[in-house]
């Protein structure tokens, strides 16, 4: 099932007596990995080229770094996704909005409960992106090959996509599937009967034109460092974005950067 960030934005309404500015669900994390994409939407290295950037020396990278940090400080709510504290944010007026692929909407129905407010809207700039997907494989070993081949082209048939995404929100893969009325007339109740079947097709069809982003072997372990390190500065508060940059430089040398 294809996963698309960033991708549309939800949101619910403020808590009228709140005076403190709305904090984005959104974390520094994903703000920064958004920006790095936008940097490195046109290829003009080859993976070989790549592999010898010197990451202490690149300006564009370490800014990228520092201003989203300076700019999250009265924006981000300063929460780790995932964690036990992000959870409760959503019982708690936490945050206001947050980044929502396709596939979010189900974390997000299922941690705000009873909550209500929340709504769904393409309004993310900058096109599409692609963070990967889940993948069906069939080991040459198993003792039933041929059968599990044949229940993993009836998983991602347009048929069977189409009913995974009305009922845990994972957006087709299949092509024929995102232009399929059934996708393209589905509404999401919880989410204000937002027209996500509409939304999440437009996101797809944004990334025709987004070119694609060459990811080496060392891609996570260098998006893990750089996550790290905002977090040490918007989370846990236990550094500058300066020194926090020096951490980040360590862990990219010792990948060879």
């Amino acid at each position: 099932m294809a996963r698309t960030l960033p991708g549309p934005i939800t949101s619910r309404p403020a808590t009228p007596s709140s005076t403190s500015p709305t904090a984005l669900g959104t974390t520094p994390q994903t703000r920064f990995t958004t920006a790095w994409w936008a940097r490195l939407k046109t290829p003009t290295k080859t993976p070989r080229q790549v592999n010898r950037l010197s990451f202490a020396d690149n300006k564009v990278i370490k800014d990228l770094f520092t201003n989203v940090l300076n700019e999250s400080k009265d924006l981000a709510a300063g929460l780790n996704q995932w964690e036990s504290d992000w959870d409760s944010a959503f019982q708690n007026n936490g945050f206001a909005t947050m980044l929502c692929p396709a596939w979010m909407t189900g974390p997000i129905k299922e941690r705000a409960g009873a909550v209500t407010g929340w709504n769904i809207a393409d309004v993310y700039p900058g096109g599409g992106s692609n963070w990967g997907g889940s993948f069906l494989t069939v080991p040459a070993t198993g003792k039933h090959t041929a059968e599990a081949q044949k229940l993993a082209a009836w998983l991602t048939a347009p048929e069977q996509q189409i009913k995974a995404f009305k009922n845990a929100g994972t957006f087709p893969s299949q092509v024929k599937a995102q232009s399929d009325a059934a996708l393209l007339d589905s509404t999401n109740e919880f989410f204000n009967n937002a027209p996500v079947g509409k939304i999440f097709s437009a996101r797809a069809i944004a990334l025709n034109d987004t070119k694609p982003i060459f990811r080496g072997k060392n891609y996570f372990a260098i998006h893990t460092a750089v996550q790290n390190g905002i977090t040490r500065v918007n989370v846990n508060k236990s550094e500058d974005a300066e020194t926090s940059w020096k951490g980040v430089l360590t862990e990219f040398s010792e990948l060879g950067f």
